[in-house]
């Protein structure tokens, strides 16, 4: 059986441990007691049926294996949160922040224009996991997933594919909000990302003789809750920020860390310029050590031939504010925070290719279901899975950054509307890469006021047909509350504040 330990994290986990744990005690009583044959032929069979029983909650039993994993691709989503696409080298950047990335994507396919809908780890990763934007879905940090949505991992394990995912224990990943939903296994792990990695590549030995679908999220590029802003290897630290002889030391006070920056963003205040740069060194710091720890992973799943059969997407949920528009952390709606990494390698995908049109988080679960064959029944979103094999592809080129509910602000390649109440923002991309000049803060030509009718209609129409899709599926169920440990946490790495 490919079956990998389930954690402790639910009761179909508790019993796959108790039934295996039945069947060991039976057998070792039976030699260590010498129990009578007669005898343990009647405990075997019970402890058999729970360990059967045990085998079923976790979800991999003999019967459910289905096809050979080369009829049908497999597919690994690495979520790399807080990752800024603009600090890849593969996106320009001359740091030498991510040359483990950076061989990835040269093998494979990169989007330019790729946006979360929200700059927050729980919506933006569930909109990664059920194709719905966050106003459809509806989560938030007191609901949970509507018995109406089939998540991603549901859709892959009723096509026969094993579903496992391992993910940082941040609390916005908790299964109480319907993260696990369709998950043979959703391990939690803390610590850096070579702890999940080997899990990870335990799973794949275990799975492999069947299609598969691994989640797989990491959290060292996230603002930390020691002293400094964000954590690195000593050596990475030395590199790139060791430059700075100053007097900052990641505190004020006793408040250091991201409890700083969150500090600041409530106060709405900035760093002076120089200390600035150095807790944006530091991120950079953080990234090399980040992109260090997962290069043997990567590797291993080239020199294994993995990517001959299975599909993996390198992205982020958001990315980091640096105080570029004065502020810091991840809240804003500009491109530092917005546009993401997405890096695609598989069968068949395209080498060193790039694609412009705009995606969005929204677009993967109907581009799996497109590459893998599933039911694609109420996604938002659309698939680009054309863009992987062949030039050309353009997509409706179009994504939406959700900013309330019924309320979409628009990017495209080209274009940024943010609809912010009385006061619009509208951003040539193309000129202005840094939004700093609001097109619709003076006077409007034609071809602006062109340009923003048309965005305007395209967030309207997307607000109204999310409201019917919500409708159907049904709002998001309220109850979760967080424990004081997890609020504890949350205030550590810049959330919650005192609310």
């Amino acid at each position: 059986l490919p079956v990998h330990a389930p954690g402790f994290d639910s009761a179909r986990a508790r019993l796959a441990h108790a039934g295996a744990a039945a069947t060991a005690i039976a057998v070792a009583v039976g030699f260590v007691v010498r129990i009578r044959p007669r005898a343990l032929a009647r405990l075997l069979p019970a402890a058999a049926l729970l360990a059967a029983a045990g085998a079923a909650a976790v979800g991999f039993s003999p019967r459910e294996r289905s096809a050979p994993v080369s009829e049908r691709p497999n597919v690994i989503l690495l979520s790399i949160d807080t990752l800024r696409a603009d600090r890849l080298g593969c996106y320009g950047h001359d740091g030498g922040t991510t040359p483990a990335l950076d061989a990835f994507a040269a093998g494979g396919v990169r989007f330019d224009r790729a946006y979360s809908p929200q700059p927050w780890t729980l919506t933006s990763h569930m909109t990664m996991l059920t194709g719905l934007s966050p106003s459809v879905h509806g989560l938030d940090r007191d609901t949970r997933l509507s018995h109406g949505v089939t998540p991603l991992a549901l859709r892959f394990q009723r096509a026969g594919y094993a579903t496992a995912a391992v993910v940082d224990k941040v609390a916005w990943l908790d299964p109480k909000y319907g993260f696990a939903r369709g998950f043979h296994l959703y391990r939690r792990l803390g610590g850096q990302a070579t702890r999940k990695t080997a899990s990870a590549e335990a799973l794949l030995d275990d799975l492999a003789d069947r299609p598969f679908f691994l989640f797989l999220h990491v959290f060292d590029v996230h603002s930390d809750w020691g002293k400094l802003p964000y954590d690195a290897d000593p050596e990475d630290v030395e590199r790139f920020a060791g430059w700075y002889d100053g007097p900052f030391d990641g505190c004020e006070g006793e408040v250091c860390a991201s409890k700083l920056l969150q500090k600041l963003v409530a106060e709405g205040r900035a760093l002076p310029e120089e200390e600035a740069r150095y807790v944006s060194s530091l991120y950079d710091a953080g990234l090399r050590s980040l992109d260090r720890r997962l290069e043997p992973f990567l590797a291993r799943l080239e020199e294994d031939g993995r990517l001959d059969d299975t599909f993996v997407f390198v992205t982020s949920d958001h990315g980091e504010e640096l105080f570029e528009h004065g502020s810091c952390l991840h809240g804003a709606f500009h491109d530092e925070v917005m546009r993401v990494p997405l890096l695609v390698r598989g069968p068949g995908v395209r080498t060193g290719a790039s694609v412009e049109p705009a995606v969005g988080h929204v677009d993967f679960a109907p581009t799996f279901a497109e590459l893998c064959g599933l039911d694609a029944a109420d996604f938002q979103g659309g698939s680009f899975a054309p863009a992987l094999f062949e030039p050309g592809f353009e997509g409706d080129g179009v994504a939406l950054l959700d900013a309330k509910r019924d309320h979409y602000f628009v990017a495209t390649a080209d274009w940024k509307l943010l609809l912010t109440g009385r006061n619009p923002q509208l951003f040539d991309l193309r000129r202005d890469p840094g939004e700093t000049t609001n097109l619709l803060a003076g006077e409007r030509s034609e071809a602006i006021e062109a340009v923003f009718a048309r965005l305007s209609r395209l967030s309207r129409a997307a607000g109204e047909s999310g409201a019917a899709l919500r409708e159907r599926l049904g709002p998001a169920t309220r109850g979760v509350t967080l424990t004081e440990h997890e609020r504890r946490s949350l205030e550590e790495i810049g959330y919650l504040g005192d609310d």
